[in-house]
């Protein structure tokens, strides 16, 4: 339905739209992003490696989808 477009600055916010489907590209990771949110979408498949990539990432949040397997163990968040 929906499709991943270049993010403004350095935030994704698809809780406008909530109609992308299919997977998270794995190419995310050379993004230079600090808050993703790509809820409420038909997003399916694995979460990719490439977000532990995103050294500066503070937020992300993939609730309601139809995502499948592990959070990949390079996704880690420092609380400040």
């Amino acid at each position: 339905m929906g499709r991943l477009v270049s993010p403004c600055g350095n935030s994704f916010d698809s809780s406008v739209a909530q109609r992308l489907s299919g997977h998270i590209p794995s190419s995310i990771g050379a993004l230079n992003l600090k808050d993703i949110d790509l809820s409420k979408n038909i997003l399916t498949g694995p979460i990719p490696e490439g977000f532990g990539k995103l050294q500066n990432l503070t937020g992300l949040s993939l609730f309601w989808n139809r995502l499948s397997g592990e959070i990949p163990a390079n996704i880690s968040f420092t609380v400040s």
